[in-house]
């Protein structure tokens, strides 16, 4: 059974796919991408916060499509930790990004400001776009 461990330690529990609700999400994360995009200039920190938060909606839409959902403390950790385990080694870089920009997005926001240059929060929004696109893919939904 997939995600058996996930499932055994209470962190997802199964649904039936909604599809209204996996296109609300990719709405959100085209919102995200397009938002990122216009904050790098204003402030990069919160261009990469926008940037990561487009790639958990993406993540949680995919989650959806699957028959799944996070529950629990710490679900932004499940919704990457699901995306490993779902998508496999295949999209090993691309986890490994999600979830760096999600420790690091954890900085940023509750920590100090101005963790985030404008470089780096231009590679989110960059990845957050390419992110979207591939997952949109899988999912079988266009823009």
């Amino acid at each position: 059974m997939p995600f058996e461990t996930i499932i055994a330690e209470g962190k997802i529990w199964s649904q039936t796919p909604q599809p209204r609700t996996v296109r609300d999400l990719l709405l959100l994360s085209e919102r995200d991408a397009s938002v990122a995009e216009q904050t790098l200039e204003v402030d990069p920190d919160w261009a990469f916060n926008i940037a990561y938060n487009a790639v958990l909606q993406t993540s949680r839409a995919f989650m959806v499509k699957q028959g799944y959902r996070p529950r629990g403390p710490d679900q932004r950790a499940t919704v990457v930790g699901f995306i490993k385990e779902a998508l496999g080694e295949s999209f090993g870089e691309e986890v490994a990004t999600f979830d760096q920009m999600r420790r690091k997005r954890h900085r940023a926001v509750y920590e100090a400001a101005g963790r985030i240059g404008k470089r780096e929060a231009e590679q989110a929004v960059s990845f957050a776009r390419n992110f979207v696109e591939k997952i949109r893919g899988l999912i079988g939904e266009s823009t």
